[in-house]
């Protein structure tokens, strides 16, 4: 997709291609993303990006590949995505604006991102885990405003009392965990609510 002329337009050739798929995880609590993620990246047909808004991050320590925790590019994969992302856009990692207010910057940046990391893995299926409620209402927003890809969220919830049980042997406030429990679910709820989702 031709970003800089401010066109997403997909050029004939791409026109042939499976849609992108995007299965976006997010969870309340320690509800067990990170298994799931390892769990559906061991199939061949997707390929799973960990929590990829860290690579919009500006505090580079927070910018840590899964795969070898380097730096993004240090990785030979994430840097043959931003070299993918420059030959298609122009952009690198650090000209991209994943958390952009402005939804049309914010969509055509993390469209560009995730046909990027299709070419260079060869699957349509990508598995986003940045569990961001924030960041999934920016993604279904611009899904349903410019389409190019399909989005999936996976909302995990896991049971209150083990979670509450895990917080507060950790030194947690029970009151605390609790409001923030309740409120998360409420928030991932409204959200998701008449929106496909699992």
């Amino acid at each position: 997709f031709i970003l800089m002329t401010g066109s997403l337009m997909p050029p004939a050739s791409r026109l042939l291609r499976p849609p992108l798929r995007v299965l976006y995880i997010t969870r309340r609590g320690d509800g067990g993303k990170t298994l799931l993620d390892l769990l559906l990246s061991g199939h061949s047909g997707l390929t799973s990006v960990g929590e990829i808004k860290m690579l919009s991050a500006t505090d580079r320590s927070r910018k840590r590949c899964s795969c070898h925790g380097l730096d993004p590019l240090e990785c030979p994969y994430w840097k043959s995505v931003q070299d993918q992302l420059q030959a298609s856009t122009g952009l690198s990692f650090d000209a991209l604006r994943l958390d952009s207010v402005d939804p049309w910057v914010n969509h055509g940046h993390n469209l560009a991102l995730y046909e990027s990391v299709a070419a260079v893995s060869g699957c349509r299926i990508i598995v986003d885990s940045s569990k961001s409620l924030p960041r999934l209402r920016d993604l279904l927003q611009g899904q349903e405003l410019y389409g190019g890809y399909a989005l999936l969220p996976i909302h995990l919830l896991r049971g209150p009392l083990g979670l509450v049980y895990s917080y507060v042997k950790r030194g947690g406030e029970l009151r605390g965990v609790c409001y923030t429990y309740a409120h998360g679910y409420f928030r991932a709820a409204s959200l998701l609510h008449r929106r496909p989702h699992l």
